[in-house]
């Protein structure tokens, strides 16, 4: 496979089978440019799910030669970690898409305010407690969510 400013590429017609096969000892992809394939794509994926397999068998073992953990309960503690933290990366997209334009710029005199400032200072202090999404048969959507904001030291009137 070719391989342009570290990301991998599908090979060409005319790359040998060798070389197509040295892609396994290659560094992974860092980034896919607009004319990557759903090949590219794949082999991405795929080494993503060897690292994060890696990671998970490392913390594993570490888990149970170390604090006697039980397999499944450190699965379940990853998986339950995991998802918060991916509702936490959808609260965080859906700032920065602002769908509503509630955070655009708004004028205050002669003043800007920059909300974006805001946005972000939000998404740093933001964590997902809890998240449940329910969806019943007629269609309808439920999601109640339990957030946290950390006290970054700016905030006022605020314990702790």
């Amino acid at each position: 496979a070719d391989v342009a400013g570290g990301t991998e590429h599908e090979a060409s017609a005319s790359d040998s089978a060798d070389s197509a096969s040295d892609t396994d000892t290659k560094s992974p992809p860092t980034a896919c440019s607009s004319s990557c394939t759903s090949s590219c794509v794949a082999r991405t994926t795929s080494s993503l799910k060897d690292a994060v397999r890696t990671a998970l068998s490392q913390l594993l073992e570490e888990r149970k030669t170390s604090h006697d953990d039980i397999s499944q309960d450190v699965y379940r503690a990853i998986r339950d970690e995991a998802q918060l933290l991916l509702e936490r990366q959808k609260i965080a997209d859906c700032l920065d898409s602002d769908p509503f334009g509630l955070m655009k710029y708004e004028s205050a005199g002669d003043d800007t305010v920059n909300n974006k400032a805001t946005v972000e200072r939000v998404k740093n202090m933001l964590s997902v407690v809890s998240c449940t999404r329910t969806t019943t048969l007629d269609g309808h959507s439920s999601i109640r969510a339990v957030v946290q904001l950390s006290n970054d030291g700016k905030m006022k009137g605020v314990d702790g």
